[in-house]
């Protein structure tokens, strides 16, 4: 049976969340760390240390003299070079079609089940990736690489990306959403899901048709599968000038370098939103449920006080 939260657990809880600053659905949900996380923080840093002595060198001294906790977020705000209006307007969109699903859901059987998942690399990447396509993708057009070891690099953080972070956002809508007792359909036949470790063994395309369905493939259309799939199973061709190739049923679909960095920053800029929309609304529950509490807390002092008096 749980613990009913003291009236001191519960003033605890809330200053943490106030203090809370990494606008992180992981950090929310108190996700810890593993060696994975340490490990892509690592080549993040690596990769970042490398641009600034290439393009910005006066910057070393200043860069240097950073723990080593805080120099990925300064590499990353020397290079990213986000589409904020673009993030900002998807997140609105998706605070607002979303608060109203996780309201009804957000419990401890809902964050029992994303916490369940033990893998540690979904939430480096959904700490680091979102925070780094800006970076690799600048990373990228470094001379010291050939056009076609550019777009090898940009096509493999495209498949970790829809693969890691993307995929796992994917999931946790669908969770909310079964949750919530919408029905899940496999190939128009009901499929019942109740976990996460079910939701994680459909395939990406059932999963990208059932949140369409639903009301959400505006986040799904972010995720370009046939590119994602040619990638995974090295069904493509790069050129000289940085161009790929690749066969959708049959068909052969040339992209340029340029426009595989657009599909790079649609698919960041999708989760990253999603990330903050989710975040904002779990913050804001959880505040909303401890002030709940409190105040039943203090009622029942009162009348307890009031009873006491007589």
């Amino acid at each position: 049976m749980r613990k009913t939260p003291t009236e001191q657990e519960l003033k605890d809880i809330k200053k943490s969340i106030e203090q809370m600053q990494d606008n992180s659905y992981a950090q929310a949900l108190n996700f810890g760390h593993g060696p994975d996380v340490d490990e892509a923080k690592k080549f993040l840093i690596q990769v970042g240390e490398k641009r600034l002595r290439h393009q910005k060198p006066d910057l070393i001294p200043e860069y240097e003299e950073l723990d080593n906790d805080k120099r990925l977020l300064y590499l990353t705000s020397i290079f990213a070079e986000k589409d904020s209006k673009t993030t900002e307007k998807m997140m609105r969109r998706m605070e607002a079609d979303l608060k109203p699903l996780l309201y009804r859901i957000l419990s401890s059987k809902f964050a029992n089940e994303i916490k369940a998942i033990k893998d540690p690399t979904l939430f480096s990447k959904i700490e680091t990736i979102c925070l780094s396509a800006d970076m690799i993708l600048q990373f990228s057009i470094d001379d010291d690489y050939s056009k076609k070891e550019r777009t090898y690099l940009m096509l493999n953080h495209y498949k970790t990306e829809v693969e890691g972070v993307f995929s796992f956002f994917i999931n946790v809508l669908i969770l909310a959403l079964i949750l919530d007792d919408h029905q899940y359909y496999r190939n128009n036949k009901r499929i019942k899901l109740e976990t996460m470790k079910d939701i994680r063994k459909e395939t990406l395309a059932n999963k990208l048709q059932f949140l369409s369905k639903s009301g959400l493939g505006y986040f799904t259309d972010s995720c370009n599968r046939a590119l994602r799939n040619s990638v995974a199973h090295e069904n493509y061709q790069i050129e000289d000038d940085g161009s790929f190739t690749y066969w959708h049923f049959g068909k052969k679909v040339v992209i340029s370098q340029q426009n595989l960095g657009n599909m790079i920053l649609i698919i960041n800029s999708a989760c990253a939103a999603l990330n903050s929309a989710i975040f904002k609304i779990t913050i804001q529950w959880i505040k909303e449920t401890v002030d709940a509490a409190l105040e039943n807390i203090q009622l029942e002092k009162t009348l307890s006080r009031v009873i006491t008096e007589r």
